[in-house]
C-alpha cells in the first residue's frame, strides 16, 4: 500500500470542503463505508480510502450532493499535486 495511494476517513473530511465545495463529517463518511457504499480497507485500527474509489464513487451520491459533485469529478485531486 502506497502511501500517497489511500486517504484516511479523517483525511477525506479534512479535505472535502477544498476538493469538493462540501464538507464532510467523518461520521457520514464512515456510515457511507459502514453499509457498503464507499468501498474502504481497514489498516491496524483505521479504515483507508483508494484515491480512485473515491473518485469514481463521488458521482454517485445522492441527488443533493451529486449535481454538483457531477460537473467537477474529473477535476477532484484530493490533496495531490
Amino acid at each position: 500500500m502506497e502511501a500517497g495511494e489511500f486517504l484516511t476517513v479523517r483525511q477525506i473530511s479534512e479535505q472535502s470542503a477544498e476538493a469538493i465545495g462540501v464538507a464532510l463529517h467523518v461520521r457520514r463518511v464512515y456510515r457511507w463505508i459502514e453499509c457498503g457504499k464507499l468501498p474502504a480497507v481497514r489498516v491496524g485500527d483505521r479504515l483507508h480510502v483508494r484515491r480512485s474509489d473515491l473518485r469514481d464513487w463521488l458521482p454517485q451520491w445522492p441527488e443533493h450532493a451529486g449535481n454538483k459533485l457531477r460537473k467537477n469529478s474529473s477535476a477532484i485531486n484530493w490533496g495531490q499535486s
